[in-house]
């Protein structure tokens, strides 16, 4: 690409090899306004983890019925849609692709709050996913484009702490336009009066969609595709660096483990994570209102928290530590919020409830900084996007499972208010524990590949 800025956002040539770099005022609001984006896209997926009981006594449906809304239908087509959807960002006008997923995840919410049986509401749930999910690889294609080289991981960590922040922001605003539809219900016409809060709630989180395509088209986006010259020079790349199946089997050892342990984690956070507002509602007689405020603002006080602590650990321990010190803090970290976690089902009330969880967030935050490293640091550049998408498959497959597993659980076990919390921690401490175990392992193992890359220059 051509490192040409321009300072003022014009339009480009039709005949330019390469699109312009715009000015640096400008690639900065076109991240606010995929940020703005994110924080609506965020809010529609909020509002069915917020609604979930609702939903479940409108349907008459099990936990196990509930945790499929919740985990595998998200997760399922999310993995499927994503893929697609970057194929289309790379060719067509990004503007116009995600202009086409605002109007489905909004349409799709639209008709989670018209479905008369779990089957509609489920079939929509998944089409809400499926069209989010080219959000966040496309807002990280779009960012070197933007911005030069030495402002690149500067906005890329801006963007990575506020999706963290934005998600925290939906649940507390999703939580709270819930108790505003369920005040304003009474006045509304007679035709929509009539219909039950959550219907409403459905209805209400659509409304944006227009204005958020109509901010999208004052940004630049770009999506024309590869020049010629650039796609020869990607394929040499790739061919020099050979095949992702010869990377994995080369570094099996190290890999394996690694994705293993990180897949096994995300499993056990999930079922604890995709049932929190219902913990919540449940076993501490929260209102969804109640529930989305405290996690959210226990997330949202997390982040910053998870953030300073991953560059005081960098700056104490890695060179102590040497190569292996991602692995070896990801190590401890599934260790301890195991058993810390663990203390929710001792929590007397919801205070110490929420207390708990954000320091789970805390932990989870502070090892989400150090992740993207324990992979990067393995793969050379032309492989480095699949072998992270190797990554993301894994999570995604094992996380889908978590939720419904949950759910069975709980409904094997009673109707005790406190049955889902313990169901979802016979789950997530164990998965936790062992994911720590595995990469004890695995610390020998990663530290010999990582030597074996930088011998060959292939390491970050």
């Amino acid at each position: 690409m051509a490192e040409i800025h321009l300072s003022t956002p014009g339009p480009m040539p039709t005949d330019a090899p390469a699109p312009a770099r715009p000015s640096l005022a400008y690639a900065w609001y076109t991240l606010g306004v995929l940020v703005v984006v994110t924080l609506f896209a965020f809010i529609d997926r909020q509002v069915i983890i917020l609604l979930a009981e609702q939903i479940k006594i409108a349907f008459r449906l099990s936990d196990m019925q509930l945790g499929f809304l919740q985990g595998t239908a998200v997760a399922m087509f999310s993995a499927v849609a994503a893929y697609p959807l970057a194929w289309a960002a790379d060719r067509i006008d990004r503007r116009l692709v995600l202009a086409v997923c605002i109007t489905v995840w909004s349409l799709a919410v639209v008709c989670c709050g018209l479905a008369q049986s779990y089957t509609q509401i489920l079939i929509a749930t998944a089409m809400v996913a499926a069209a989010e999910a080219g959000l966040a690889p496309m807002t990280f294609a779009i960012i070197p484009e933007l911005f030069p080289p030495e402002k690149r991981q500067l906005a890329n960590s801006i963007f990575a702490l506020v999706s963290v922040a934005t998600g925290s922001i939906a649940l507390a605003l999703g939580g709270a336009m819930i108790a505003g539809v369920g005040a304003v219900q009474p006045s509304l016409p007679p035709e929509l009066a009539g219909l039950e809060v959550w219907r409403l709630s459905f209805f209400a989180v659509a409304l944006p969609a227009p204005f958020m395509i109509a901010l999208l088209y004052t940004a630049r986006l770009g999506g024309r595709g590869k020049t010629a010259e650039e796609e020869a020079q990607t394929q040499e790349t790739v061919v020099q660096a050979g095949s992702l199946k010869d990377f994995l089997l080369g570094r099996g050892a190290a890999m394996l483990r690694l994705y293993g342990a990180l897949g096994i984690a995300n499993f056990g956070y999930q079922a604890l994570l995709a049932w929190v507002v219902v913990i919540g509602l449940r076993a501490f007689s929260q209102t969804e209102a109640e529930v989305g405020a405290a996690i959210g603002l226990a997330a949202l006080v997390a982040t910053p928290v998870g953030f300073a602590m991953s560059l005081l650990l960098t700056r104490l321990f890695a060179e102590r530590v040497g190569p292996a010190f991602p692995v070896r803090l990801l190590m401890f970290g599934y260790l301890v919020s195991g058993p810390v976690l663990g203390l929710l089902w001792l929590a007397p009330s919801a205070e110490v409830f929420y207390a708990i969880i954000f320091v789970g967030y805390a932990i989870n935050i502070t090892m989400g900084m150090i992740l993207p490293t324990a992979i990067q640091s393995l793969a050379p550049p032309a492989l480095r996007a699949r072998a992270i998408s190797v990554n993301f498959v894994v999570n995604v497959l094992l996380a889908s499972l978590a939720a419904p597993l949950v759910g069975f659980l709980s409904d094997s076990f009673g109707s005790e208010p406190r049955v889902i919390l313990t169901s979802a921690l016979m789950i997530t401490v164990p998965s936790l524990i062992v994911a720590g175990l595995v990469l004890l392992t695995a610390q020998k193992a990663f530290a010999e590949a990582l030597a074996e890359a930088r011998a060959r220059g292939e390491a970050a």
